[in-house]
């Protein structure tokens, strides 16, 4: 799995995807060095409701204008992401990076789950409030399951509400 991820990372070089450093392994265990997300994730954000382009501004949602400038570029990222003919298969805000002097330039990171497009498709991936319907029925998926991802990741901004709260599915 690592493996995956290194090889994918070596592949995406853009301003929305955390920049891979390099890998090495030393005493049985693997390394990866990569970009520092110095402001957290979209996930740290959502869970203080904070905007991060309004310094010291506390509200129930994010400000629309800056959670479609952060969305903008989740979406950038993605499209890189797929030009490359990789699924993601597990975007959520736990795996989108904030970075800049006010966290406003987001990373998408953690690709232990990616796989090329032509790579058999059919296998259960990604985390269940942000996974598509097709993943969960064991049913063949591409590009359009991180896009069902993406809309559920924009109504969680949104609203700083799950689409589909659920305890088990």
């Amino acid at each position: 799995m690592i493996k995956a991820e290194v090889e994918c990372m070596q592949i995406l070089r853009h301003p929305n995807v955390v920049a891979y450093h390099g890998a090495w392994s030393e005493s049985s265990k693997f390394f990866i060095l990569m970009e520092y997300a110095t402001n957290g994730t979209l996930k740290n954000l959502l869970d203080k409701q904070k905007s991060p382009l309004t310094e010291n501004q506390t509200s129930e949602t994010l400000v629309e204008q800056d959670a479609m400038y952060l969305f903008a570029q989740v979406v950038l990222g993605v499209n890189h992401i797929h030009s490359n003919n990789i699924l993601h298969r597990d975007l959520k805000p736990d795996n989108i990076m904030l970075t800049g002097r006010m966290g406003d330039i987001v990373k998408i990171g953690d690709f232990g789950l990616s796989r090329d497009l032509q790579e058999s498709n059919m296998s259960h991936a990604g985390s269940y409030y942000y996974i598509a319907p097709e993943m969960l029925q064991k049913k063949p998926y591409d590009f359009k399951s991180d896009i069902w991802s993406l809309g559920v990741i924009l109504h969680e901004m949104l609203t700083l509400d799950l689409a589909f709260p659920a305890t088990v599915l």
